[in-house]
């Protein structure tokens, strides 16, 4: 009998050891994510380009590293439109309402955006650096 009793002994071990691991695992996991929501796996928007012509961009997805420059409009329940500055350049972008609580001149974003109607940028996704 104490045979079985070692052995139970060093499987619960095993099992415990085994539990550790999944919970790395699943953690790992969830944190990769996570961080599949930033805006790294985005292509860098082209600036220059889009300043020549905005329409060809019409649908497209892009990555800005952007500082706000100033605040051009906000109306309550649909949004504001900045100016944010990338690649020394002014762009104007929209932002949403309730993507972001609070929007100050000076602060940087990584942003995923999207070119739509009337070649206006519309942000879909901010994150702060």
């Amino acid at each position: 009998m104490t045979d079985i009793k070692a052995h139970a002994g060093k499987f619960n071990a095993v099992a415990g050891i085994a539990a550790l691991v999944l919970a790395a695992a699943i953690i790992i996991v969830l944190v990769i994510a996570l961080k599949g929501g930033s805006t790294s796996h985005l292509e860098p928007f082209p600036t220059t380009d889009y300043l020549q012509s905005p329409q060809n961009f019409l649908g497209n997805s892009y990555r800005i590293d952007a500082q706000v420059e100033s605040m051009l409009s906000y109306r309550p329940g649909v949004g504001r439109l900045l100016v944010v500055k990338t690649d020394g350049r002014p762009v104007p972008v929209f932002l949403p309402e309730g993507l972001a609580d609070s929007i100050h001149t000076g602060q940087r974003y990584n942003l995923g955006v999207s070119v739509q109607d009337g070649g206006l940028i519309y942000i879909n996704e901010l994150e702060k650096y």
